[in-house]
């Protein structure tokens, strides 16, 4: 069971900069005698738009990581970002704390046992720039029946989440998410930090349960190969895709031509880090899995010392 933890409500943070609350709530986490390990943000404005979510999403997780790293919590420290959600009755039970702004309401349903702390807007709010070629400019919600999305999920971490979350908003019916299994991961940097299978398959499998539309369901498959269940299952519309990895739709679709299947609408999602990171850079200051297994190796030789 998920321990309590704080959650920051917002209304507009494609219009609004949040960026002083953020900071003003982990300074209170920091503050605070609890062994706090997690935060959530709660938006309440409905987001119908792909592209303005995927600047949302790595905004939010982008400027909470940098100031949880500024108090000193490391990567293990979880951000979650719930959006168009229905589900806030059930993600109540394990809030402890919760923060908004003295002007923007909050759903009424709040348990006496959740203590809410009110900011006052005028200290923390300042006005975000959204380019023009953001509104509207991609894909809207639940616009494809059937998506597929997959990685190894291993460490789940920021930009894993980014991923999960951007496939559950494009989805209306079934998501397939595919995991990828042992045999194509023994030559990984730091093997012997990587998650079991069934480990990764626990976390990402919790993730959406929080995260996905109760009407949507999803389908766990492990990945032996190079296209997993995109090669075999008919019946998807859209592969959601990092940049980073978008080349690989073109080869999905390539074996899925050959097999007389329909080819896959391919969506590309920002990878979270550096604004600069691309394929030349090897997207320089993206998250990744790997830097997580190398510290927890580093961690594990510390202590055979």
């Amino acid at each position: 069971m998920t321990s309590a933890h704080p959650v920051i409500v917002v209304n507009d943070p494609l219009r609004l900069d949040y960026s002083k609350l953020f900071h003003g709530v982990v300074d209170d986490i920091k503050a605070s005698k609890d062994q706090l390990h997690s935060i959530d943000v709660f938006i309440q404005s409905q987001i119908k738009d792909s592209q303005a979510l995927n600047l949302l999403l790595s905004t939010i997780y982008s400027k909470i990581r940098s100031i949880l790293s500024d108090f000193g919590f490391d990567y293990t420290f979880q951000i979650d970002v719930f959006f168009n959600s229905t589900k806030f009755e059930k993600l109540r039970e394990n809030w402890k704390v919760l923060y908004h702004l003295e002007n923007e309401a909050i759903n009424n349903s709040i348990p006496e046992l959740i203590k809410v702390v009110t900011i006052p807007e005028a200290s923390v709010l300042s006005k975000l720039h959204v380019p023009e070629k953001i509104k509207d400019s991609g894909r809207t919600f639940k616009c494809f029946d059937v998506t597929a999305v997959g990685g190894t999920f291993d460490h789940l971490h920021d930009a894993h989440k980014l991923l999960l979350s951007m496939s559950a908003f494009l989805t209306s019916k079934t998501l397939i998410v595919g995991i990828t299994g042992p045999k194509l991961l023994t030559n990984k940097k730091f093997s012997e930090a990587l998650e079991s299978y069934e480990k990764r398959q626990e976390v990402v499998i919790n993730f959406i349960q929080k995260h996905i539309s109760s009407e949507v369901k999803f389908e766990i498959f492990q990945i032996n190969d190079v296209c997993g269940p995109t090669g075999y299952i008919e019946e998807i519309d859209a592969l959601i895709l990092s940049y980073e990895s978008s080349k690989g739709g073109a080869f999905v679709n390539k074996v899925r031509k050959e097999k007389g299947f329909p080819l896959l609408d391919t969506v590309s999602i920002k990878v979270i880090g550096s604004d600069y990171g691309n394929e030349e850079n090897n997207w320089k200051g993206k998250l990744s899995s790997t830097d997580i297994r190398e510290i927890e190796v580093e961690k594990l030789q510390n202590l055979q010392k």
